[in-house]
């Protein structure tokens, strides 16, 4: 089946909008020494900076904890605590507003059918601007706030002593379920988003179709078959855009409203939020390996 050249640049890459992972290495390894021309390799390339200091925080885990709270293997100190928790909301707060960028330049490719020189031109510098100034404002922010503290199992945006609910109370961070509720709205509305913009791409595609169709006495499983694996792939990378971030958010709501944490939840938060890239690497690899 023939599609629209702007659609080419586009099949090379089995998911429109996509998150982190090993595909994102592979293609800022393709650039070589040379410079990186198109477009969505500058978004990977931002995409790949936001997750890798996201990664690098997780790497550390509890060691930048004040070793006077008693975390395990917790050897840092206010400030060390401090840094990672900051780094923790630049890298992880970037890293979903790239993917809603990268998902809208392949909305304004495939559904709007801009070309690369428009795109560049109009729309690019937004497309980085936004999750660069938003994840920067959000995390310098919380500096004066004292928000960065002990978090469980890495120094994020919590008060201090754990548990604290009063002024009185709490000697640091006080003001820090402020901050997670505007940092889960700005994740959530993203993901929300990056839904939106597959479903489009996925109407555009079967749009398509039905327009070659007429022109095309070939069976409906023909027609239908580019139309299902676009909706299959769309519907996996939200998937895993969903799970990453569900027992975060259920864990917060959860701890807003009866003050304690689940410890159940902790360990799903735990064992989910770093497979981003690894969901990502699976789903990227599908089509290959349906394909062989």
């Amino acid at each position: 089946m023939n599609f629209p050249k702007r659609w080419h640049c586009c099949r090379s890459s089995p998911a429109p909008c996509r998150s982190s992972g090993p595909p994102t290495s592979s293609r800022t390894s393709s650039f070589g020494g040379g410079p990186i021309r198109r477009v969505y390799h500058r978004l990977v390339l931002g995409l790949s900076c936001a997750e890798l200091i996201a990664s690098f925080v997780f790497v550390l885990s509890t060691w930048p904890i004040p070793e006077t709270q008693g975390a395990y293997l917790a050897s840092g100190n206010t400030r060390t605590c401090t840094a990672q928790g900051f780094l923790n909301e630049l890298g992880n707060m970037a890293a979903p507003l790239y993917n809603m960028s990268l998902c809208a330049y392949y909305v304004l490719v495939v559904r709007m059918g801009w070309i690369e020189e428009r795109i560049r031109s109009n729309a690019e510098p937004y497309m980085h601007a936004m999750p660069i100034a938003i994840s920067s404002i959000i995390s310098i922010t919380g500096l004066p706030f004292e928000i960065y503290n002990d978090a469980g199992f890495l120094c994020w945006m919590a008060a201090y002593p754990t548990g604290c609910q009063s002024d009185d109370a709490c000697t640091r961070g006080i003001r820090a379920n402020v901050f997670r509720w505007v940092h889960s709205g700005i994740i959530w509305s993203a993901i929300f988003l990056i839904a939106l913009g597959m479903y489009s791409i996925y109407r555009k595609v079967r749009e398509e179709e039905r327009m070659q169709s007429r022109d095309d006495d070939g069976a409906e499983d023909s027609r239908g078959r580019k139309s299902r694996q676009v909706a299959k792939q769309a519907l996996l990378f939200v998937g895993a855009l969903y799970l990453t971030w569900i027992f975060t958010t259920i864990s917060r709501i959860y701890n807003i409203l009866t003050g304690k944490q689940s410890f159940l939840l902790q360990v799903l938060m735990a064992i989910f939020f770093p497979l981003q890239g690894f969901f990502n690497c699976l789903i990227y690899l599908r089509p290959r390996y349906l394909r062989s």
